[in-house]
């Protein structure tokens, strides 16, 4: 099938590949809500939106939806249909492991029946793959893992080598962790983030500062630090921080990690990033203190790096499930 009706709830107005071969329903602005647990009104939404796609497969050759509430919701209907039912690809399935005994039992129930209208879901790490077919019951084979990208393209910035090391993001952030490494260190750390939880608990030391910045205030102090630290819970079902630490390779930077659960598709250690194993704090300290005892291993980690994500831009990330999407309607 060479140019098939791809009807889509993904904007990604940055890829040019992507907008000029889908076709994104009408309304369709905003995938930031990427897991089922939402509520209220926002859930009201997705499900109108997961019920509109659904009337409109008749004339479509496929689905490509996110792995929220409005995916699951097209995913379940489908399968309760017997006629006229269509391919459905899912991508960007950002799901946590289940609160409590009940809702494990029905996800376990639900997920397995809703995917046998699903092809194929796109996740970010292969720890996904196995992760969500253990957890969810899905069958493996419906699980790819395709590398994520960094989240550059169209916006402004410089690069250039500051004082500071820098840390940022909100989502699975133990900053804690990175406080008790870094104190009494000799160098300044600013973390930009605005989640007020993320800091409770303990003190900051005195060398470290937190300051909640815009996007584009966010991305100029990732790029004028010295080297950055993204320092990750560990034992999540969706490893993230890739598109932080991704967007930071390609800007040149030395970047240590610590989730090499999720980050080992990604950072190879000692040559493109560090990868350091959460709850660590000695180790991230002393990883630290070796990157402020030599500079010319920052810059050639950074320069590793940057090679290492060139071609890892969100058009080539579309792309890349296009071409995925093509070669299963075959």
């Amino acid at each position: 099938m060479n140019n098939p009706v791809i009807l889509t709830n993904i904007p990604a107005q940055v890829s040019p590949t992507w907008t000029a071969h889908t076709s994104l329903l009408e309304g369709c602005s905003d995938t930031t809500a990427t897991d089922p647990h939402i509520s209220g009104p926002t859930r009201a939404l997705a499900l109108k939106t997961a019920w509109r796609l659904f009337r409109k497969r008749a004339e479509v050759d496929c689905f490509v939806t996110t792995g929220n509430l409005t995916g699951l919701a097209l995913a379940f209907l489908q399968s309760i249909c017997f006629a006229r039912k269509k391919p459905h690809f899912i991508m960007s399935a950002i799901w946590t492991y289940p609160r409590n005994p009940l809702e494990q039992m029905l996800r376990h129930l639900l997920m397995p029946f809703a995917y046998r209208s699903v092809t194929s879901t796109f996740v970010n790490t292969r720890f996904e793959v196995e992760a969500y077919s253990r957890v969810f019951g899905i069958p493996a084979e419906k699980l790819e893992f395709l590398p994520y990208s960094y989240r550059l393209t169209g916006y402004e910035y410089e690069v250039s080598e500051g004082d500071y090391i820098w840390s940022g993001g909100n989502g699975d952030r133990d900053y804690r962790l990175l406080a008790n490494a870094v104190a009494g260190l000799q160098v300044p750390v600013l973390i930009n983030a605005t989640r007020a939880s993320l800091f409770q608990g303990f003190e900051l030391p005195p060398n470290v500062k937190v300051e909640g910045v815009n996007p584009a205030d966010f991305r100029r102090r990732m790029g004028g630090c010295r080297f950055a630290v993204i320092p990750m819970v560990g034992n999540r079902l969706h490893p993230g921080g890739q598109q932080t630490f991704l967007s930071l390779m390609k800007m040149g930077k030395a970047v240590i990690l610590t989730d090499p659960v999720g980050g080992s598709d990604y950072i190879e250690h000692g040559r493109t990033g560090f990868l350091v194993p959460p709850n660590d704090s000695i180790r991230l300290r002393e990883t630290i203190r070796n990157l402020l005892e030599h500079p010319e291993t920052v810059r050639e980690i950074g320069e590793n790096a940057k090679a290492a994500v060139a071609h890892q831009s969100e058009d080539a990330y579309m792309a890349s499930i296009l071409e995925a999407v093509r070669s299963r309607l075959q």
